[in-house]
Parts: C-alpha cells; sequence; structure tokens
C-alpha cells in the first residue's frame, strides 16, 4: 500500500509515526487509515530514502501532539529509532507503540517503555486516537504532486502569474523557516515540566521569556553565557559540561531558580551560587 499523501509539515496539531523498512506495510496501513479519517499525520521510515532529515524528525516529534512508534523485532535493533523513542521521552511527549510480533524487545526498551500504552490491532489504535486527539483531525495534508496534470498547471501558471507565483514561493519558504525555527518551536512551550534545550543555542534563550518550565537542561552544550534565564520561570537548571560558563550573575538575579547541577570542572562557580542561597549539585 503506498501513501498518497506527504508527512503534514504545519502549524496545526498532528500525530508523529515512525517504523522501520521492515515494518513499512503496517506503518503504511496505519498511515492511510488516519489520513483516511482526516487525522494530519507525519509518517517517516527509518533510514530508507523516505526517511525524513534528523532535524525534520525531531522537529516533528517536538511539535506533535503524538508519537507512535511501529516496534517489532528488527525495530529495536535500529539506533536510529531508539533514538527517536528516547528523543519523545525525554520531551515527555504522549507516546504509544504498536507490535505486530510477540516477544521481548532488546536493548532495554521493555524496561523503557514499561508505562507506555501498547497495541496490537491498527484499527483499535486509529479508534484510540481519533477519540483522544481530536485538535489533529482536520485539513492540511498535501497530495503528493507526481501527476502530468499538476505539473502542466504548475507551467501555466509560472507562464501567467510569474511574479504572483514566486511571491508564494517566497511566502511558503518563509513560513517554512519559521516552522521549523527556535522562535516558533520554543514559542509553542510553556507551563512543562522538562525542556531540553540542547537541540538549540544559548541565544534562543530570549524565546523562553516569561514561559514556565520546571526544569531545563542545557548539559555539554559548551556555552559561555546564560543571559536571558532570568526572564524563564524555572526552578532546576542542568548546566553541566560547561566549563567556559563563568558569569552567572542571570542565574542569581532569577526568582525562581533553586538548584543549579553543575559537572566538576565547574566547580568554580559553587561559591557564588552557594552565596546567593541557590542549591549546587555536583554531578561527575
Amino acid at each position: 500500500m503506498s501513501i498518497k499523501y506527504q508527512a503534514y509539515q504545519g502549524p496545526k496539531d498532528f500525530v508523529f509515526i515512525r517504523g522501520c523498512k521492515e515494518d513499512e506495510r503496517l506503518l503504511n496501513e496505519i498511515t492511510q487509515k488516519l489520513i483516511d479519517r482526516k487525522i494530519r499525520v507525519f509518517y517517516d521510515l527509518s533510514s530508507t530514502k523516505r526517511s525524513h532529515s534528523q532535524e525534520d524528525i525531531a522537529s516533528a516529534i517536538l511539535n506533535s501532539s503524538l508519537c507512535i512508534f511501529v516496534l517489532s523485532k528488527k525495530a529495536a535493533d535500529s539506533l536510529d529509532l531508539r533514538n527517536s523513542i528516547n528523543y519523545a521521552l525525554s520531551l515527555k511527549k504522549d507516546v504509544v507503540c504498536i507490535r505486530k510480533d510477540e516477544g521481548e524487545l532488546s536493548h532495554g526498551l521493555d524496561m523503557q517503555l514499561s508505562n507506555i500504552t501498547f497495541f496490537r490491532n491498527s484499527d483499535e489504535l486509529v479508534e484510540y486516537i481519533q477519540k483522544k486527539y481530536e485538535s489533529c483531525i482536520g485539513e492540511g495534508q498535501i497530495l503528493s504532486s507526481d501527476d502530468k496534470q499538476k505539473k502542466v498547471l504548475a507551467v501555466a501558471l509560472i507562464a501567467l502569474a510569474g511574479l504572483l507565483l514566486l511571491g508564494s514561493i517566497m511566502f511558503i519558504s518563509e513560513r517554512i523557516r519559521y516552522f521549523n525555527s527556535a522562535e516558533y518551536q520554543l514559542g509553542k512551550i510553556d507551563d512543562v515540566e522538562y525542556l531540553d534545550f540542547t537541540s538549540f543555542s544559548q541565544d534562543d534563550l530570549v524565546y523562553l521569556k516569561g514561559k514556565k518550565i520546571d526544569e531545563i537542561n542545557f548539559k555539554d552544550m559548551d556555552i559561555d553565557s546564560i543571559k536571558g534565564i532570568e526572564e524563564v520561570q524555572t526552578e532546576t537548571v542542568d548546566l553541566s559540561g560547561n566549563p567556559r560558563l563563568k558569569n552567572v550573575n542571570p542565574i542569581i538575579m532569577s526568582d525562581t531558580i533553586k538548584t543549579v547541577m553543575i559537572s566538576q570542572d565547574m566547580i568554580r562557580i559553587a561559591d557564588t551560587l552557594y552565596s546567593a542561597g541557590i542549591e549546587v549539585v555536583v554531578t561527575r
């Protein structure tokens, strides 16, 4: 079964589904059933020509309402797929899995996914999504543009309205760039327990101004500035693995930060934080 629609990429709520080449038939079946019910879906087959870039996959996981992983014994051996699962769990996303075979999963996945809902039937999974994720239902899935009629129409539109088309392309490109930008991705985040900031840059902290995030992870980012953290309503900050960071005044200026985690190569800033009444946890 081939899918006639592109993976959804846009600002509306959608579900994310990913599997391996060996699970292509089941993934296509689920994806088509979701599209048939007008549920917007971003789908991806790991390590194939249909696989998206790592940046697109990370962005889709971050912005999705639900992450679905098609699991099999083969899938458990895929480092790429396991990384996607780990990333979704680190963001505390809603995650469900569907299994098409029996037996234990290797690489500790059984333990890692012990609290995750598993489905054995694609119809039950689709019914579950339709009832629980109504915000993902609606227009937005774009039909693949391989047929000749669309190509002829595109040529005609270019000939008749070149400037208008160029403007539209520029607008769409700008919107795609915006949807993949830190400003858009971080702007959607608020009132969450945990945020892994390591895929962004230190300058992107400005987009978290006024946001409520219980814990933020900056581990091993090699940042030299934490300016802007004082504008974020956060209680715990993991700065371990950032030995170039010397100026902790933004942390001291914060009204909400209670705990800072640092690595042993950052011990020089511990006294300053202690003096400001901030708990310091030294990690290895």
